[in-house]
């Protein structure tokens, strides 16, 4: 499949999510009930089809706003982030690659074959260590499970190779654990594969407040809130 036929493709889902979300029925702020369609913002944005990255110029996505505290905020077909440009299946694309082949599998060469940069590939790594603590995901696991869970946790491969400094293989280490706990918490919760889009869509995607910028520790009451879990827990 060339480029532009996983781009239609691509395009096709997310005008289709565009046209059948339905309304809000709560506020993202103030939980109030009196919602309104405001308009369309276009976007462009990058997924994955086949293992491949394309890119999609204007994706229409519907806005909503409140009547109580008059916020307004786009509503994202699953895997696109507020104000990221990759589908979170990208980097969780590119992270298997990069944690989980046998070989070096350099920035670059990962880079390369998903048609990237390497900042990217460096951003996801980055962004996806320091999403949630691991411990807190694995008390996330209980919560879900009800019972202790045995995760299988993917090391690493050729770590040596693929980083230089003790800090970036910590990092590299931290990423794959919280890529691993990430999947088994969409297997508990009966969401697609991969973890790190379906799990992080459905707590970030409807525009909680969320950044993952400067601070990108999600809190734990927005893990719960955004899986539907009652209380909360120290993350």
């Amino acid at each position: 499949m060339d480029g532009q036929t996983g781009a239609q493709r691509l395009r096709q889902s997310w005008v289709a999510f565009f046209r059948e979300v339905k309304r809000p029925s709560a506020c993202i702020r103030c939980a109030g009930t009196r919602i309104w369609w405001n308009g369309r913002r276009v976007r462009s944005a990058s997924g994955t089809v086949e293992g491949r990255t394309v890119t999609v110029a204007q994706v229409p996505c519907r806005r909503a706003r409140c009547a109580c505290c008059r916020v307004s905020w786009a509503l994202l077909p699953p895997g696109m982030i507020p104000g990221r440009h990759f589908d979170l299946a990208v980097a969780a694309e590119a992270l298997s690659r990069r944690l989980f082949a046998p070989t070096r599998a350099s920035r670059e060469a990962v880079a390369r074959d998903l048609e990237l940069s390497p900042r990217t590939v460096g951003r996801f790594e980055a962004h996806t260590a320091h999403v949630a603590e691991p411990a807190g995901l694995e008390r996330l696991l209980l919560s879900i499970a009800g019972f202790p869970l045995l995760v299988r946790l993917e090391p690493v491969k050729a770590l040596a190779l693929k980083a230089r400094t003790t800090a970036r293989r910590m990092l590299l280490e931290r990423a794959g654990h919280v890529l691993c706990l990430l999947e088994a918490v969409a297997a508990g919760m009966g969401m697609a594969a991969p973890g790190l889009a379906s799990v992080l869509w459905r707590v970030i995607g409807g525009r909680r407040g969320l950044s993952t910028y400067a601070a990108p520790s999600i809190p734990a009451d927005a893990w719960c809130a955004g899986l539907g879990l009652v209380g909360s827990m120290p993350m």
